[in-house]
């Protein structure tokens, strides 16, 4: 069959609306019916040929009045469906079902080829499962119209004019990238929101309690490990005396990718002493904080700071479309990319060998020349970027020569004793290196190509850079969300502290969330892996060789010839379930 190559001309293929499946009033426990209002599926083009079926499903449902003035598009629930073509369509046919929530700053489309591996993988055992990758909604904000049009048109040359030099597309002219004063509403989108949303996709779409309890695996990597466990510890109708609309019913088990699946990961919440002590430090702290939120004493979102900012997550959408279609032919993006303080911060952030390098300006990646996939791989790789949380282990360089990094710190100090695991939180545990001619074309060798490169190993490269540049540069709903609520870090953040107040009242059962199965996976060349070491359960299990973010990206076939080590360990755990 000819492959499509833009997922965005089947919008005509929207097949069903709300009452497709069975009526979720009829079968929920009383009290426990989904806010869903209407449902809108829509098959996207098959872009793999790996034999899975991707659709995207919107569920309008509309955010509390009280939120104040947003656009329509936010009244609206994403999530991307993945199953196996020749599975059943009614998703309570199927052995199991994933849902999961995404990372910090991830969106749906991140989490793409876990999601193709972890189908494929349970077919191979027998087992017909689905994954479904949810996105948050602030992801209703991003304007996608540039990318989709440079992705159908095989150019990113078309991506760019949109965003950057007026280009109307479809009668449509991009407006900017939003400012925090635009986004007052963001201030109400927190953990709640995040959780309920969550709740009523599942209540919506899987509307046999018998089904959510037996045959659903809830979880998820980085930041969504915990918000899963907000979720399973959430009281969605608020009282105390009962127990049946609780999260953890709603889930057959959990899952977490380096990462824990916890509200309480250090007890506050069941020890007594360290209860009175967290509520004497944090109190009221949580309504504080709300009201300066709305106030805007504190901003609504990320989107000035470097780094993790709207405009750096558009430039990586861009810059995948060119390292999609002409991965080898030289590009200029980088030098056309507009120099101002956010985007010259984040490129010297990503990019500077020396802190003199990030403080003057010098070396700048615009004076060197890449090929389309370089460049990406050069903001994103595990060897060449500088933020590890960042980091993706997909190739390295060839064409010219390198040397060591030595900003923000050498990636040597991961070999340091004692000290040498935390500080790798800051820049990963391997070594980095940049380019040091700027008359040289530097190219790209993908993650099964590096047999001989003195910097890295093929056990260390676990992530096609291809597949990266499809899910960035052609997004289902998102690979990033560009407004990321500071509501919803805030909310994290003071609720592993031991806040419940407000809403945070309702985080009221972490110790029945524990009972149930849970499968924890760490990566061993992660960021964030000290930390993360020191709450894990014992008897974790490590993937070799893959970074944090490699626990989302990483290709079906490993260089070691054996199948992806995540989706296999999910797939197997998922059976191991639905025969429970």
């Amino acid at each position: 069959m000819k492959r499509s190559t833009h997922r965005w001309s089947a919008l005509a293929a929207t097949t069903m609306i709300t009452g497709t499946l069975l009526s979720p009033v009829a079968l929920a426990a009383p009290g426990s019916a989904s806010r869903v209002e209407r449902r809108v599926e829509t098959a996207l083009p098959d872009e793999v040929g790996d034999g899975v079926l991707v659709s995207r499903v919107d569920l309008r449902s509309p955010l509390p009045a009280a939120v104040g003035p947003r656009p329509e598009a936010c009244e609206w629930i994403s999530y991307l469906r993945y199953r196996p073509a020749g599975g059943p369509a009614d998703p309570q046919r199927a052995d199991s079902v994933f849902v999961e929530q995404p990372g910090s700053f991830g969106s749906a489309d991140n989490s793409d080829s876990l999601a193709r591996n972890t189908v494929r993988s349970a077919l191979g055992k027998g087992q017909r499962v689905e994954f479904w990758a949810q996105a948050r909604r602030p992801n209703c904000l991003t304007d996608n119209t540039g990318l989709r049009a440079g992705w159908a048109a095989r150019d990113w040359r078309v991506a760019f004019d949109y965003y950057y030099q007026g280009k109307v597309i479809g009668g449509r002219k991009f407006e900017g990238f939003k400012k925090d004063s635009e986004l007052g509403f963001l201030a109400e989108i927190g953990v709640e929101q995040t959780v309920r949303d969550q709740y009523d996709l599942m209540l919506h779409e899987l509307p046999n309690p018998e089904f959510r309890r037996t045959r659903t695996v809830c979880g998820g990597a980085s930041m969504a490990g915990l918000m899963t466990g907000f979720f399973a510890a959430w009281d969605f109708d608020g009282d105390p005396a009962t127990t049946a609309d609780a999260g953890y019913r709603q889930c057959g088990a959990f899952f977490g990718l380096d990462t824990l699946v916890t509200s309480d990961p250090v007890g506050l919440q069941t020890n007594p002493l360290l209860k009175w002590a967290a509520n004497l430090l944090v109190g009221k702290t949580h309504d504080v904080a709300v009201q300066l939120l709305r106030s805007g004493v504190i901003p609504r979102s990320l989107v000035s700071v470097p780094g993790v900012n709207a405009e750096l997550f558009n430039a990586l959408g861009i810059i995948g479309i060119g390292a999609h279609f002409e991965p080898g032919a030289e590009t200029d993006l980088h030098r056309r990319l507009p120099a101002n303080p956010v985007t010259d911060t984040a490129l010297r952030l990503l990019f500077a060998r020396s802190y003199f390098d990030f403080l003057s300006g010098a070396n700048d990646i615009r004076e060197f020349r890449f090929t389309n996939a370089a460049l990406l791989g050069t903001l994103m790789d595990n060897n060449t970027a500088n933020l590890g949380i960042l980091q993706i282990g997909m190739g390295a360089y060839t064409g010219g020569p390198v040397a060591p990094k030595t900003f923000p710190l050498p990636g040597q100090v991961s070999g340091l004793p004692l000290v040498g695991d935390w500080l790798a939180t800051v820049t990963g545990p391997n070594p980095r290196v940049g380019p040091t001619d700027k008359k040289a074309l530097y190219g790209w060798r993908n993650h099964d190509n590096v047999q001989g490169v003195d910097y890295t190993s093929p056990g260390h490269e676990v992530t096609s850079l291809r597949d990266v540049a499809r899910q960035f540069g052609n997004p289902g709903v998102n690979s990033w969300e560009y407004y990321h609520s500071v509501r919803t870090l805030v909310d994290f953040g003071l609720a592993l502290a031991g806040s419940r107040d407000g809403e945070l009242v309702n985080l009221r059962h972490a110790a029945a969330a524990k009972a149930k199965p849970t499968l924890i996976i760490g990566a061993t060349d992660s960021a964030i892996g000290a930390p993360l070491k020191l709450f894990f359960p014992k008897g974790t299990t490590f993937a070799p060789g893959y970074t944090h973010i490699d626990t989302l990206t990483a290709a079906y076939r490993q260089n070691t010839g054996r199948p992806e080590h995540i989706s296999d360990l999910l797939s197997t755990f998922a059976a191991s379930q639905a025969r429970d």
